[in-house]
């Protein structure tokens, strides 16, 4: 007996279509809708990929973080985290362990052996793992007073401050996926700027458009190239925003598309060629449509509608199935 295997991509999604939020993946290839959660998740609820795409984490309702298995769609539920706090997820490049910030503490969670290791740190948040699997970038403004991204390794023996900052709260921190570079948000009183810095030389490029108005939901592509963000404009006649890339020292910034939202999650295609983000607001602030793009060939396509949907995730890396 021949069996035919395909390559696929998934596209994981928050939505609320059953009266309650729940995940849901959406096959590139043929368009299937499959439900992962039942009563789990939350408004809230992002998504996380591990690094080879057969995991998610999420904190869903009631905070509560879980990992689900994207083939047996087993569900792990493993803490409860703390409201009023920053919940950002990263998975580690191996995949076998889980960041995450509560209560001053850095928690790295072990998949394979559930085991938690903890690091002391002082109001951390926006966790991430560098390619090497023994550091991670974080936000804190405890040392110095003012918002700063630090490195530190797991085991504690060295922590390096890579910013300096000095007003605004640095959010939305994005780490490149070959480690080069972050991306952030710098938050003023009522403005709102996307910058990149070169982690080596300590550079910091400034993208110009995001200053224009309030700018959120930077996302990298996978090839550490481009930077994807939602740029809102209007205020008397509703809100918008445009959907736009560019470079990742500040160059070739170029808007593709507008949506009808105040601000559109974003996420790049494994090739890092194509875009998928959220619209259909109609004057509301929940996303009622999926949309995708080709940067390569930009005719925007629709692939749902009618559905309220929060957040919006691509897998990292293609996936077999028979």
């Amino acid at each position: 007996m021949r069996v035919n295997i395909e390559e696929t991509e998934l596209i994981a999604y928050t939505s609320g279509y059953y009266g309650s939020f729940d995940i849901y993946v959406l096959d590139v290839l043929n368009g299937e809708n499959v439900r992962l959660t039942y009563e789990l998740a939350d408004y809230f609820t992002v998504p996380y990929w591990c690094k080879e795409s057969s995991k998610i984490a999420f904190v869903g309702k009631d905070l509560f973080l879980y990992v689900v298995d994207i083939t047996s769609k087993e569900i792990i539920r493993i803490d409860q985290l703390v409201i009023g706090e920053e919940h950002s997820l990263s998975w580690s490049y191996k995949g076998d362990r889980l960041a995450y910030t509560k209560q001053n503490q850095i928690m790295i969670y072990n998949t394979a052996t559930h085991k938690m290791h903890k690091i002391i740190e002082r109001s951390p948040t926006n966790v991430q793992w560098f390619p090497d699997d023994t550091t991670l970038l974080y936000q804190s403004s405890a040392l110095t007073g003012t918002s700063q991204l630090f490195r530190i390794s797991i085991d504690q023996t060295s922590i390096q401050q890579l910013t300096i900052n000095e007003g605004g709260t640095l959010t939305d921190v994005r780490l490149s996926p070959d480690g080069q570079f972050v991306i952030y948000r710098k938050v003023m009183i009522s403005s709102s700027a996307i910058f990149s810095m070169d982690i080596l030389s300590g550079q910091v490029y400034e993208i110009e458009g995001s200053s224009q108005d309030r700018s959120y939901f930077p996302e990298w592509s996978l090839d550490s190239k481009k930077i994807a963000y939602s740029q809102t404009s209007g205020f008397w006649n509703g809100y918008s925003s445009s959907i736009r890339t560019v470079g990742r020292h500040g160059e070739n910034d170029q808007g593709w598309v507008t949506t009808d939202c105040y601000a559109s999650p974003i996420t790049w295609s494994p090739d890092s060629k194509k875009l998928v983000y959220l619209s259909g607001c109609k004057s509301g602030y929940l996303a009622s449509e999926m949309w995708y793009i080709d940067l390569i060939k930009p005719i925007p396509l629709n692939l749902i509608s009618g559905r309220f949907i929060t957040s919006v995730k691509w897998s990292p890396t293609k996936l077999l199935r028979c």
